[in-house]
Formats: C-alpha cells, sequence, structure tokens
C-alpha cells in the first residue's frame, strides 16, 4: 500500500492539493491497489503512524513542512525526528516547503 498524505487545503497548498489527487488516481489505476488518502482533519501525527506501522511501500506528503518536520492537519509534527524511524526502508516523497532541509540528512543545506 502507498499513503498519500493531504492535511491541507489553503491558497498555499491548493497546488500540491490538486496533485495529491491526481496521485492518488493514478496510484490507484497503476498499481490495481487503492493508496490509502489521508486528507483534512482525517490527516494527523496518529492517523500517519498508525497507516505506516502496516505493510507500506511509501508515503507521498503534500502538504506544509518546516526544515525538521512534515505538518499535519492541525499544524503539528506529522513527521520529525521522533516519529521518522517509521518510515525506514520506504520511498517518501514530500511536496512540502523546506522539509528537506534538515529531515531528509542534509545537514548543511546548500541554498536556505
Amino acid at each position: 500500500m502507498i499513503v498519500v498524505f493531504a492535511p491541507c487545503h489553503d491558497e498555499q497548498t491548493r497546488c500540491s492539493h490538486w496533485v495529491a489527487h491526481r496521485n492518488y488516481e493514478r496510484l490507484a489505476a497503476e498499481l490495481g491497489q487503492v493508496p490509502l488518502l489521508l486528507e483534512g482533519e482525517r490527516a494527523r501525527r496518529g492517523a500517519l503512524e498508525q497507516a505506516l506501522a502496516g505493510e507500506v511501500r511509501g508515503l507521498a506528503f503534500f502538504g506544509h513542512g518546516a526544515e525538521d518536520r512534515l505538518l499535519d492537519a492541525s499544524g503539528a509534527a506529522a513527521l520529525d525526528e521522533r516519529n521518522l524511524a517509521c518510515v525506514r526502508g520506504r520511498w517518501v516523497h514530500a511536496f512540502a516547503c523546506r522539509a528537506g532541509d534538515h529531515l531528509a540528512g542534509d545537514r548543511d543545506p546548500v541554498v536556505r
């Protein structure tokens, strides 16, 4: 299974929310299975951790980020250093501002 996480649909993430839905539809068509879509208020840290506890191939995240975390629907950290191990061995696509500065392992980013 693949988890598509799209916590917000505001002015800043309007385009990424559209991309999240197109990815969801395409993954379902190409894989022959329906990915898990966590969006809006359902897109919370606990729900993400629970989904990633199963047999998940990857996470496609579309929302707000900071240099050390991806944010959930409440603005709290959905994925950060405290629960990063739940994505170990899986691919992660994060369509979120600044999320790769620190969270992805680049401790000395070239561009800030």
